[in-house]
């Protein structure tokens, strides 16, 4: 933040440090919980009806999430990261487009990477994919903060997380591209 944001922050947080107080309170003991177990729950019912896999608890921070096909067996798997992980914004902010940094999946492989797939990063790229090299790639997710709100204001959270199922969604069109290059790795 600039010193003119800091001022800024600074003066609305003291002018109603009451309020301030009582929403971050709030925040941390009511709504994070609440919105970490809904996407748990939603999670799992996408990775039952897709067969996929997950350990993500509701408990956890959103960068525990990690998600693979079965027939990955641990080898490679998609995390939900920040972009640069380099914030101090609350994860739920950053998630929702809020904060200092971007949320979304990176493709992450325990084998080394040896080049040579030039060819799915045009591909990749094109489905949405980031290309940040060495065949690591990052797909952004953005739950916005308004449909959360709506959402939290008609107590059912399942339509804001319509970005995510997109996501999901994405990874699973995708396994094509990744199985092939996971092949290639494993040479």
């Amino acid at each position: 933040m600039s010193n003119a944001d800091d001022i800024r922050a600074g003066f609305t947080i003291l002018n109603d440090f009451k309020l301030f107080n009582k929403t971050v309170v709030y925040y941390e003991t009511h709504m994070e919980p609440r919105v970490y177990a809904e996407i748990a729950e939603f999670l799992s019912g996408w990775l039952r009806a897709n067969g996929w896999q997950s350990t993500y608890k509701p408990k956890q921070e959103l960068t525990a999430l990690w998600v693979r096909p079965l027939a990955w067996d641990g080898h490679a798997w998609f995390q939900l990261e920040r972009r640069r992980n380099a914030s101090n914004s609350y994860q739920l902010a950053d998630l929702c487009g809020v904060g200092e940094d971007r949320f979304g999946f990176r493709f992450r492989s325990e084998y080394d990477w040896k080049g040579g797939a030039d060819e799915w990063i045009a591909l990749l790229v094109g489905h949405g994919w980031e290309h940040e090299g060495n065949g690591v790639y990052f797909l952004p997710v953005t739950l916005p903060a308004g449909q959360l709100a709506l959402a939290w204001q008609r107590d059912d959270l399942r339509p804001a997380f319509e970005p995510l199922e997109r996501a999901l969604d994405r990874l699973k069109e995708d396994i094509v591209h990744f199985d092939r290059m996971l092949a290639m790795l494993k040479r």
